[in-house]
C-alpha cells in the first residue's frame, strides 16, 4: 500500500530541536523524509529527497535558513516553514522575501504543527496558482501579438490559421483544433491541426447542429460535455473519441464565417479562461479573413479551402 503522508524535511542545527520535531511530526501523521543541520545540507537533501515541505531554522551556521530558502525557491517548487526563537519585523520581511509561507516560534508545541503546515500549503497553492495565471496571461498576450504581427505583414491566410490553431492546441492542451467554415447550409473543416486529412475532408455538420451550428447562428460560444463516449456523435469522425467540445464563432462582418472548434477525449468542461483564449484567437482569425476579403473580394472563400 502506497504511503501518501506528507513528506517533511526538518532542518535545524540543534539536535534536540530536530529530535523533538521528528517525534511531533510523526504523532501528527506526517513522514519525516530527512534531516539537515544547516542550509548547505538542506539544499543537498531537497535535491535528493524532494520533500513536500521544508521546516527550517533561520539562524544556522555555514548557510542560514533565509539564504537556503532563496536557493530552494529559485530551483524547486516547495513550501517552506521557518523556525525561529524570536521573530521581529525585519526578520519577517527577510523571511517573506526568501519565500516563507508560515512561521513557528521555538520551542514548538504539538498543537501548532498541523495549522502551520496547512497554512503553508494553502498559501503555497495560492501563490503557485497566481504565478501560473500570470504566466498564462503573458503567453496569451504574446500569442495575440504574434498573430497580429503576422496579419499586419500580410502573411498567407493558411499560415495565420495554422498558427492560431496551434496556439489553441497548446493553450488548451487538446489533441486537435479546427476552423469550420460555412458552405451553404453546412459547416466544413477548412483548416485543422492534429486531424487526419481524409477524415477532416469528410467531416460535415449542418447549421442545425446543436453545437457547431448553434455557435455560428447564435454568434455565441457553445460547449458540450458527454457522459458517455460518442454521445456527441463525434467518435469515428475527424475528432475521434470526444467527450467534451467547444465551438466559438469567428466574427466576420455582420455574421460569423464559421467557428473555431476544440475537442478533448475526457468529459472535462472547458473553463471560462479556455473559452476566452479561443474567443481571442477567433477574433484574430476574423481579422485575417476580413483582410483576405479586402485583398480578394471574389476569391477569398476559395482561399480558405486551398
Amino acid at each position: 500500500m502506497m504511503d501518501d503522508r506528507l513528506r517533511v524535511l526538518v532542518v535545524d542545527d540543534e539536535d534536540m530541536v530536530r529530535a523533538t520535531l521528528v517525534d511531533m511530526l510523526g504523532l501528527a501523521g506526517y513522514e519525516v523524509c530527512g534531516e539537515a543541520v544547516d542550509g548547505i545540507q538542506a539544499l543537498e537533501a531537497v535535491g535528493r529527497l524532494h520533500p513536500d515541505i521544508v521546516m527550517m531554522d533561520i539562524c544556522m551556521p555555514r548557510m542560514d535558513g533565509i539564504q537556503a530558502a532563496r536557493v530552494i525557491r529559485s530551483t524547486w517548487s516547495i513550501p517552506i516553514i521557518f523556525l525561529t526563537a524570536f521573530l521581529d519585523r525585519e526578520m519577517i520581511n527577510r523571511a517573506a522575501d526568501a519565500g516563507a509561507f508560515a512561521y513557528l516560534i521555538k520551542p514548538c508545541r504539538q498543537a501548532e504543527l498541523a495549522p502551520a503546515i496547512e497554512m503553508a500549503l494553502k498559501r503555497f497553492g495560492e501563490a503557485r496558482s497566481h504565478h501560473e495565471r500570470a504566466e498564462a496571461t503573458q503567453w496569451e498576450l504574446q500569442a495575440v501579438r504574434t498573430l497580429a504581427e503576422e496579419i499586419a505583414r500580410g502573411a498567407g491566410i493558411r499560415d495565420v490559421l495554422q498558427l492560431a490553431l496551434r496556439y489553441i492546441v497548446r493553450g488548451l492542451d487538446v489533441p486537435a483544433a479546427a476552423l469550420m467554415v460555412r458552405e451553404g447550409g453546412d459547416l466544413r473543416i477548412s483548416t485543422a491541426v492534429g486531424l487526419d486529412v481524409q477524415c477532416r475532408e469528410q467531416f460535415r455538420r449542418t447549421l442545425e447542429d446543436p453545437l457547431f451550428g448553434r455557435a455560428v447562428l447564435s454568434n455565441h460560444p457553445q460547449t458540450a460535455v458527454a457522459a458517455e463516449e460518442d454521445l456527441l456523435g463525434l467518435s469515428g469522425n475527424a475528432f475521434g473519441p470526444c467527450r467534451s467540445a467547444l465551438a466559438v464563432p469567428v466574427p466576420v462582418g455582420a455574421a460569423p464565417a464559421g467557428c473555431l472548434v476544440a475537442c478533448r477525449p475526457d468529459p472535462v468542461a472547458f473553463t471560462r479562461e479556455e473559452m476566452a483564449l479561443v474567443s481571442t484567437m477567433a477574433s484574430e482569425v476574423g481579422i485575417a479573413i476580413q483582410a483576405l476579403q479586402r485583398q480578394s473580394p471574389k476569391g477569398w472563400q476559395e482561399a480558405l479551402w486551398t
